[in-house]
């Protein structure tokens, strides 16, 4: 408790240090255009305060709790936004009033928006249109930044879709994704994703962070969350799908890269060697390609475009992820153009393929689940999750189906347990369930409510 006050009078001293200087630079007289030693000063001033002030509200969210964190967390977020766009200090940025202008008007938007939030004020003053936003990661405690916009007829007493829009390959340059498309009846998000990593790993933590912080602030049909993007947000949106399919009631890659087959196919990378590791190699890639999780999408409607001239990720990543999806009837639609490249496709594509897609609602129980992840992490989907696998290195796999009244029939591959969820939705509850797992048979006591249960294999 001492150390959280000591926290938040250091915030509140700093807080008022930074009002105090604002309110000099304020009174700086505008009538006449300031020679450019004094303009570099200025500007040089603004700069400082808006470090500080960076450096302060990230105090903040460490210090406070809940709504009045994420809310400096923005507020940090949009001081490093101003400073990265602007570079005031570098030595080739030429000083101008407007450069001037915009540092003080950033300045005073962001002072406020703090005196808001001390407050307890929960719609904070914010700039217009796309909101630059960020949130704590919980893996390395880093501010992840991530862009928002909200829908024009927003009512918070309605549920509403959100689409989540990945952007395509930047390096590592920061506040990518930012401004988030403008797009009809939905809010939009776009988050940074920590960068060019197709959306894997680190960068799958940071777009599902975002989803979630968003979820806290706003009211957001969790049955209606889409994700979409091109080229390595096409990849990204293959990767969260097969991954978190019970997340999201739809997706729509856009000439994303699914299968490190397609490559070798094209181009002969990735070939085959003879070498004491060569399994483990081959094994560590299909692990990063979609195609080898694609039964992982017979629950969740897929909307998939390339172009046939796509010199950069060659269609037979599409081609051969549409065809493991329409083995297994899974729902899917594709769109391949004619001699289209990485890009250029028709005007009207993004607005039909989000409207079959966002058509559809999420099925949360749906009767047949099918799953195969080479992580615990990843091992879970819908009402049935992998708890330990037999052996490392190699895939685990269930194939789970509802058969009859209160009967679950599950076939399984290096699972040595696994969990069910007994939901009402798919079974009564106030009888016996019987689980049929690879023909050894289970009988478990009417549970009487929601609840998990463990099932272990005993060789």
């Amino acid at each position: 408790m001492v150390r959280r006050e000591w926290q938040r009078w250091l915030a509140g001293v700093v807080g008022v240090c930074l009002l105090l200087t604002a309110v000099c630079v304020w009174r700086v007289d505008h009538s006449d255009p300031p020679a450019e030693p004094i303009l570099r000063r200025q500007i040089r001033d603004l700069a400082k305060q808006l470090r500080t002030l960076q450096v302060s509200e990230r105090v903040r969210a460490w210090a406070y709790p809940g709504l009045a964190s994420r809310q400096a967390s923005w507020n940090a977020a949009n001081a490093q936004l101003v400073l990265h766009r602007t570079k005031p200090t570098d030595a080739k940025t030429k000083p101008s009033k407007g450069l001037r202008d915009q540092l003080q008007g950033t300045l005073r938007r962001l002072l406020v928006a703090r005196s808001q939030s001390l407050y307890g004020v929960r719609e904070m003053r914010e700039e217009g249109g796309a909101k630059v936003r960020a949130f704590w990661s919980r893996v390395d405690g880093t501010l992840q930044p991530y862009s928002l916009r909200l829908p024009r007829a927003y009512d918070p007493t309605v549920p509403w879709p959100l689409v989540v829009s990945l952007h395509g390959h930047g390096w590592f340059n920061p506040f990518q994704g930012h401004p988030a498309p403008d797009l009809q009846g939905v809010f939009s998000l776009s988050p940074h994703g920590r960068g060019a990593t197709d959306y894997k790993e680190l960068g799958e933590e940071a777009v599902l962070g975002a989803i979630d912080e968003v979820c806290l602030d706003y009211n957001i049909d969790r049955e209606r969350i889409y994700v979409t993007g091109g080229s390595m947000g096409g990849t990204g949106s293959w990767q969260l799908g097969c991954n978190y399919a019970d997340r999201f009631a739809g997706i729509m890659p856009i000439a994303g890269n699914a299968d490190s087959q397609a490559w070798t196919e094209r181009w002969g990378w990735n070939q085959g060697f003879k070498g004491r590791y060569d399994g483990f190699r081959q094994w560590l890639q299909e692990t990063h390609s979609a195609r080898a999780h694609a039964r992982n999408l017979i629950n969740l409607p897929t909307y998939v475009v390339h172009g046939s001239g796509d010199g950069v990720v060659p269609p037979e990543h599409a081609r051969r992820m549409v065809a493991a999806l329409r083995e297994v009837n899974a729902p899917v639609e594709y769109r391949e153009f004619p001699g289209v490249g990485h890009g250029g496709f028709p005007g009207l594509l993004t607005s039909e393929g989000l409207a079959w897609v966002c058509g559809r609602a999420r099925e949360r129980y749906p009767e047949r689940v099918v799953w195969r992840s080479a992580l615990l992490r990843t091992g879970k989907a819908y009402w049935v999750r992998f708890a330990g696998l037999q052996k490392p290195c190699e895939f685990g796999e269930i194939d789970a189906h509802v058969t009859g009244a209160n009967q679950v029939t599950m076939c399984t591959h290096n699972l040595a347990s696994l969990e069910l969820e007994l939901a009402p939705e798919l079974f009564d509850l106030d009888r016996s369930l019987t689980v049929v797992v690879d023909d050894d048979r289970v009988e478990i006591p009417a549970p009487k409510e929601r609840r998990w249960v463990r099932l272990q294999r005993h060789d």
